[in-house]
């Protein structure tokens, strides 16, 4: 058996396993990070392999053992990859999804099973392929494809310890895909050649695949750019950065900026309402804030806002990944970002949830400044774990606070039964729990009973005595938003919600309110 032979057979599991791992990001990135997508994206590649390996035993025994066909189907492969890539960043225009729109399920199916077909079918016909050169050049294994497999299984061994120790680190999906479509394209010429028929045209046949890899290559920066501008139609796209954790993008509209981490919305810069309600209700519900663990969310304005507050001596500010900060401090106005300069502040890069169960410091308020748990990465900080966790590492009086998606004066069906699911999560571990209503459900919770303060004009007296000259979280506002009306009224619809059946109302905050009043005889 030749060592060409061999190199080629292990380049299949090499080049396969990257490819897979590339097109799974580009997918995520496209279905917003959830992880149901993954196992659509398997299913589509599998799918495709198998049908591709049929394929490849009819042509096996048509062609008996080809090696050229073999080198021809590699060569034009590593073409089809660099090709499929362009495909995936394209779906969302094809299928007609805005920037920051949520992917149904169908639409996952389809962009899965249609962007994936072209290399998934050669890549398993290659397999086939693969089995019957062998059984020309080994008669041992004439009926048994063992060997393809173990060298196949060893080049993808290779090919994800590379892609994650060093590739990733260091370069684009389209220079990855590009410079592992060259690599690809330069094996198969070494096959085709080594079958000793119509080389010249075999050479000029193989140029043209590689000048056209070459050129994506040379002009990965310009491509990766216009490529993933497609994907952020009506926004200006700034900035684009692969991470080990997934991928970073920074559009810009107008006035604000804003960040998408795996297709999901992070932050938009400015949105000082956001920024302020993240830390300060948390805040304000204790009496005198000296240590925080902010998880998530300082670079975009909150970090700044919670240093505002006097009593304050220090400050852990979980983020995961370092790349968000370094393109926030690139990218969003030197005041924004100054907080994390401040001696106050510690910055950790690490899962919020790793470092809370290894920590030893215990804090007087811990504040969740993370989007909602759209993904099983997100959803664990809203677990009945976390929330033990996180009561573990509470000083006495402590105040945890977190935030979901509400609802001004109506609440659906659904939402209800989400925010019913959270309270109750929360109080399971908490000894007391108390909501506040509003576009967004401000959830506070402690083991020390009588710390959270309920009446909005305890929060309105502590925000003066710290002399906080904010923009929204203002006492006018406070004592409307958590008046006790509201507040009635809002846990009211929540534990109407039904978790065991479907219920078509639609619980209106303006209808409990009209309740209260004339139950009051107002």
């Amino acid at each position: 058996m030749k060592v060409t032979t061999i190199l080629a057979f292990t380049l299949l599991g090499f080049a396969a396993t990257i490819g897979q791992i590339l097109v799974l990001r580009e997918l995520l990135t496209v279905f917003s990070g959830t992880e149901l997508a993954v196992a659509i994206v398997l299913a589509a590649w599998l799918f495709w392999t198998a049908l591709g390996g049929l394929l490849g035993g009819k042509l096996s025994q048509h062609y008996r053992g080809s090696p050229r066909l073999f080198g021809y189907l590699q060569g034009v492969s590593g073409l089809i990859l660099a090709a499929t890539i362009f495909l995936i960043r394209a779906a969302r225009t094809l299928f007609q999804v805005g920037a920051g729109e949520l992917v149904t399920l169908g639409q996952m199916l389809a962009i899965s099973f249609l962007t994936l077909a072209p290399f998934c079918l050669i890549s398993g016909m290659l397999f086939s392929l693969a089995c019957s050169v062998l059984a020309v050049q080994l008669s041992r294994w004439r009926r048994s494809p063992g060997l393809v497999y173990f060298l196949e299984g060893l080049g993808a061994g290779i090919g994800g310890l590379f892609f994650t120790l060093i590739l990733i680190h260091h370069f684009t999906g389209l220079q990855i895909a590009s410079s592992i479509g060259l690599l690809l394209c330069f094996s198969g010429l070494i096959i085709v050649l080594q079958s000793g028929r119509n080389r010249l045209v075999d050479i000029l046949i193989f140029t043209c695949i590689f000048l056209g890899l070459a050129t994506v290559q040379y002009r990965s920066t310009d491509m990766d750019r216009a490529s993933r501008q497609w994907q952020w139609s009506g926004f200006r796209l700034l900035d684009s950065q692969e991470t080990i954790y997934g991928h970073i993008v920074v559009v810009a509209r107008e006035d604000q900026i804003t960040f998408f981490e795996s297709g999901l919305w992070n932050f938009t810069v400015p949105d000082q309402l956001s920024a302020e309600e993240a830390v300060h209700y948390g805040l304000l519900q204790h009496p005198q804030p000296e240590s925080v663990l902010l998880i998530g969310g300082g670079v975009s304005g909150s970090l700044a806002q919670l240093l505002l507050h006097p009593s304050v001596r220090e400050v852990e500010y979980v983020e995961l990944d370092s790349k968000l900060i370094q393109m926030g401090e690139t990218y969003l106005p030197g005041d924004v970002t100054a907080a994390l300069q401040d001696g106050r502040a510690t910055i950790r890069h690490e899962d919020g949830r790793s470092y809370l169960s290894h920590t030893s410091n215990k804090f007087d308020v811990i504040l969740v400044n993370l989007p909602e748990p759209f993904t099983a990465q997100l959803n664990r900080f809203y677990t009945q774990e976390f929330f033990r966790l996180a009561a573990s590492k509470m000083r006495a009086g402590g105040v945890f606070f977190f935030t979901a998606s509400a609802a001004e004066t109506a609440l659906g069906p659904m939402q209800a039964k989400y925010l019913k699911l959270l309270y109750r999560t929360a109080s399971s571990v908490f000894s007391e729990v108390v909501v506040f209503p509003g576009q967004t459900a401000r959830f506070f919770c402690s083991n020390s009973p009588g710390i959270l303060a309920k009446q909005p004009e305890t929060l309105v007296a502590r925000l003066r005595q710290r002399k906080l000259e904010l923009l929204y979280v203002q006492d006018h506002y406070i004592l409307w938003d958590l008046s006790p009306w509201r507040q009635e009224s809002f846990m009211a619809m929540i534990e109407q919600a039904d978790e065991n059946q479907e219920n078509e109302q639609t619980y209106h905050l303006d209808n409990h309110a009209s309740l209260l009043c004339r139950c009051c005889s107002c």
